[in-house]
């Protein structure tokens, strides 16, 4: 049995931006052959990833599914940029964690920003973790830190340097909101 000729790709950049200019409009993506990859391609609209590109920031865009004839079909619409988050991002994250650790990295959070304040200059991970390892007395894996660098920088305390170098780090915003 012959193989089904080739469909056009998705060009998702000009989709995005046509998304932009009617907001709240669903539009069509493109039709999919797989169930499996349409569901991928809309998580990825949904949350800006990878393999659908330009549609930034994560959360501003709708993306659906609908079973079709030729196979399944990616509907979107764009609806709006997210809010930025501040302070009550990092609650939010820190929620899922189970209370006692919820509070103990809570704690580490804030000991963290205030050491970053009281100290200055650029913190790194490798800066970070020993702060973390006298403030809790344990180990604390590097990606977590990563994380709560991210996360202060997402609310406004830290200013991020180094986007697309191997070294990324971060220096104190004094115009920061309060934790």
């Amino acid at each position: 049995m012959a193989r089904p000729p080739r469909r056009p790709m998705a060009k998702h950049q000009q989709i995005a931006a046509n998304l932009r200019a009617n907001p709240g409009q669903w539009a069509d993506v493109h039709t999919y052959r797989s169930r499996y990859t349409a569901m991928g391609i809309a998580r990825c609209i949904r949350s800006n990833g990878r393999e659908a590109n330009g549609y930034q920031p994560a959360g501003a865009f709708e993306a659906e599914i609908e079973n079709v004839e030729e196979g399944t079909l990616v509907r979107a619409r764009y609806v709006g940029p997210v809010p930025s988050p501040a302070a009550a991002h990092i609650k939010a994250e820190l929620a899922k964690l189970d209370a006692a650790a919820r509070r103990r990295q809570s704690g580490a959070v804030q000991h963290l920003l205030d050491t970053i304040r009281a100290e200055g200059g650029e913190w790194t991970v490798g800066r970070a973790k020993p702060v973390y390892r006298a403030h809790l007395g344990s180990h604390t894996y590097r990606t977590t830190i990563r994380r709560h660098l991210a996360l202060l920088h997402t609310a406004g305390y830290l200013h991020r340097h180094g986007d697309g170098t191997p070294r990324r780090f971060y220096t104190y915003r004094p115009e920061g909101a309060s934790l």
